[in-house]
């Protein structure tokens, strides 16, 4: 068992809580802001900054950094601020553990 931070109240919440006591959060995971995408054209992965995305993770397209062609969505990375554990969301809307 671990402790780590609401995202929103910042109450430090056991890894084993469905919910913060304090501000009553069920959402524990939080963007960490890359986004893995894979072009079309030049069959490169790569990973950019979530902000160029838009917000959320309804655009399933991002531009190549390398050729400037169009580079589909795989996943966005999430953290779970209790135990710190990594999961994926993919554009279906699908949560995995990575």
């Amino acid at each position: 068992m671990s402790l780590g931070p609401c995202p929103e109240c910042g109450y430090q919440v056991s890894s084993n809580a469905e919910s913060c006591p304090k501000c009553g959060n069920k959402d524990f995971l939080v963007r960490i802001g890359t986004v893995i995408a894979k072009c079309r054209y030049c069959i490169k992965s790569k990973v950019e900054d979530y902000s160029r995305v838009g917000p959320g993770i309804s655009s399933t397209t991002v531009e190549c950094s390398f050729c400037k062609g169009s580079s589909k969505l795989e996943y966005v990375e999430f953290k779970d601020t209790r135990s710190g554990e990594l999961y994926r969301k993919d554009p279906n809307g699908s949560i995995h553990k990575a």
